[in-house]
């Protein structure tokens, strides 16, 4: 899709250079992120706040949530049904719910490895240890991107908000900042 769009649209390469601060121009911005700790948190609870905080303070703008959360076993409450019922249209729909959650571990699990046996295939290919990548593993959390999220949602710690950070603003790295100081 990224190819595609750069033949249609000849000022999009410009664009992401821009907002990955690769290229600088007189008042364009880059993105940056931010991530929640405890102080964020106690001041700002909802997106909005953050957003109304940021651009006042430092004119910073956020565009996006990026979040990782455990992940849920979906097959954990296989049986609804009761120990005392024995409702025949209960257990059908009992043992039809089984199914489908078996259909879907099924997928889960096929894709996993086959974007394992992509890894694996690709680093043999480059000539790295192929064993020295864990991708076997259940996967026990997942990460997704909230994009222009609501002013009512709530913050979590651990989020990573992106910005559009004024050009103006650089991040310094703090060991840098420390041996300047003494």
């Amino acid at each position: 899709m990224f190819i595609f769009e750069t033949f249609e649209k000849g000022f999009f390469i410009k664009f992401v250079r821009l907002l990955l601060g690769i290229d600088a121009e007189q008042n364009s911005g880059h993105l940056s992120s931010i991530k929640v700790k405890r102080q964020i948190l106690a001041k700002n609870r909802t997106y909005g706040d953050l957003y109304k905080g940021l651009c006042t303070i430092t004119g910073e703008i956020p565009i996006a949530i990026y979040r990782t959360q455990r992940r849920k076993r979906a097959y954990n409450d296989l049986d609804e049904t009761s120990a005392g019922e024995n409702n025949n249209s209960k257990q059908g729909r009992s043992v039809e719910r089984k199914v489908t959650i078996n259909v879907r571990h099924f997928y889960e699990r096929s894709e996993q490895n086959d974007v394992t046996e992509i890894i694996r295939n690709r680093m043999k290919s480059l000539h790295m240890d192929e064993d020295s990548y864990g991708g076997g593993e259940p996967i026990k959390t997942v990460s997704y991107i909230i994009l222009n999220p609501t002013p009512s949602r709530k913050l979590k710690m651990g989020d990573l908000i992106y910005v559009i950070q004024l050009s103006l603003m650089f991040a310094v790295p703090s060991r840098l900042t420390k041996k300047t100081d003494s």
